[in-house]
């Protein structure tokens, strides 16, 4: 059986909720990509984690180093923008599906005006031309 620990840390809300998204995105839990992250930055750096031949007495004296930041942060954090610019991208998509949606029924109106002004016209021609007869006195000629 493996033994196992926990490793944890504090967050800001904000990263909370993008890393959920993410994680839900991805398909898997937070804890299973914490642990899948932590293997990989493990696995990456095992050589130099090996070389460091870290002990207590070996750090005495020595001034404390920087914390190495490790290329899988920037990944993620990619890929969280990317997430969010796709998300952008289809609000823009369904706006603008909106706005030419509105166009189309604005353009239906305008063809109904059209065609109801078309047929009072040309049943004002038809009455104008019934009309015709009385004036010239033609409907009563045979």
């Amino acid at each position: 059986m493996t033994q196992t620990k926990t490793v944890s840390t504090r967050i800001d809300n904000n990263v909370h909720n993008l890393f959920t998204d993410y994680c839900n995105h991805q398909g898997v839990t937070m804890s299973q990509m914490l642990n899948q992250f932590v293997n990989d930055v493990v696995t990456q750096n095992k050589d130099l984690i090996d070389s460091s031949q870290c002990s207590i007495d070996s750090d005495e004296g020595k001034e404390p180093t920087k914390p190495q930041i490790f290329s899988q942060v920037t990944p993620l954090e990619e890929e969280l923008k990317q997430l969010q610019n796709k998300n952008i991208r289809v609000m823009r998509v369904q706006e603008l599906n909106q706005n030419f949606a509105k166009h189309i029924d604005e353009l239906k109106q305008a063809i109904q005006n059209l065609k109801t002004n078309m047929d009072k016209k040309l049943e004002e021609d038809r009455m104008k031309k019934g009309m015709d007869c009385f004036t010239n006195d033609s409907c009563f000629t045979l």
